[in-house]
């Protein structure tokens, strides 16, 4: 399910460009279609939340470095939203979109 872009900033995939706020981030990659070779849809692959989005993503053990070094470098990216309520909001985000690498119920 494709993240709403009115709601979440999209920033470039370069890891050391995010916001040094508190919020609700979303690991994303752009699916290549098989037959066209383009860019076809977004996958939410992973929702956090963090006082410091910059520092949880670059830590060296995040899910996000490890989908950013195994694929090509424009198909994974972070979109964050800055909030004080970040963990209410990370958990109805997680239950909306489901994400493949979450423990539903458990953010």
């Amino acid at each position: 399910m494709k993240l709403d872009n009115t709601f979440f900033q999209k920033i470039s995939p370069n890891p050391l460009g995010h916001s040094c706020s508190c919020g609700v981030y979303a690991v994303c990659m752009r699916i290549v279609d098989k037959d066209t070779f383009s860019l076809s849809q977004e996958e939410v692959l992973y929702i956090g939340s963090s006082k410091n989005i910059s520092k949880r993503v670059n830590s060296q053990n995040h899910l996000y470095r490890k989908l950013y070094l195994e694929f090509e470098l424009n198909l994974v990216y972070i979109k964050y939203f800055t909030c004080e309520d970040y963990i209410q909001l990370e958990k109805n985000l997680i239950a909306i979109y489901k994400p493949k690498h979450n423990k539903y119920g458990k953010a």
